[in-house]
């Protein structure tokens, strides 16, 4: 698990990047769906996040479909609601580590003083082997994340 949370104030819940699996609500992990219960606030990638997840969370929340979002809009919903003390979630499909802009997104947290933790999510690659029953798309995916 991967989180950056040195230099920053304990009052502050650091943000969550929580991976929400593969599109099926009951892959999501124990960990991740927890976090996401408790949240406050919710970013998540339109419709890649099937809409039973979002109404885990109680009414009042804030919820962002960022899937239109720029980096930079989607880091200043973080960043004022993190200051302000809200417990951010920001829910990635599959297993967010598997997501080319995540490096970038937490380079930019890190410079801007927020605390995160990256919860990992069942992969979309394991799901599709699950669902064709097709082992060389597993030994095909396999081969490329080695790359």
């Amino acid at each position: 698990m991967q989180s950056f949370i040195k230099n920053v104030k304990e009052a502050f819940h650091p943000v969550r990047i929580v991976g929400a699996g593969p599109g099926d609500p009951e892959l999501i992990t124990v960990k991740g769906r927890n976090i996401l219960e408790n949240a406050d606030t919710i970013l998540y990638a339109g419709s890649q996040i099937p809409d039973t997840m979002l109404g885990w969370t109680e009414d009042g929340r804030k919820v962002y479909n960022s899937e239109a979002m720029a980096l930079d809009e989607i880091l200043a919903v973080i960043e004022d609601d993190y200051h302000d003390g809200r417990r951010v979630v920001h829910l990635y499909p599959g297993d967010p580590h598997l997501h080319t802009g995540l490096p970038a997104q937490l380079a930019q947290m890190e410079k801007r003083g927020i605390g995160y933790e990256v919860i990992p999510g069942v992969t979309t690659a394991r799901e599709s082997m699950d669902t064709t029953g097709d082992i060389v798309v597993a030994e095909t995916i396999a081969a490329e994340l080695k790359e």
